[in-house]
């Protein structure tokens, strides 16, 4: 625990909190010290930003973590959303 917080802390001197390069390892710290609301802030922030290359990945994080919280209807919704947001392949017409 205190190798991620003094990893998250380095990382704090150069860039900012709010950075999107910083927000991963800002829900990864928040998930080890079992701050969840402040982690799925930090995920769903990061897939605003849409820099990130693979936002499937964040989404599946989300939805994870909505489950580990018990939230059982919103992660059944958010399983959903992603099946439409996320499809391997479409009708042709």
């Amino acid at each position: 625990l205190k190798d991620v917080d003094n990893a998250y802390y380095e990382v704090l001197k150069w860039l900012e909190q709010t950075d999107s390069k910083v927000l991963i390892l800002a829900a990864k710290q928040a998930v080890a010290h079992a701050h969840y609301a402040r982690a799925l802030k930090y995920l769903r922030k990061a897939t605003e930003e849409k820099s990130y290359a693979n936002n499937m990945i964040l989404e599946a994080a989300i939805t994870e973590l909505v489950d580990h919280l018990g939230w059982t209807h919103i992660s059944t919704n958010l399983r959903n959303q992603m099946i439409i947001k996320f499809r391997y392949d479409y009708r042709p017409f």
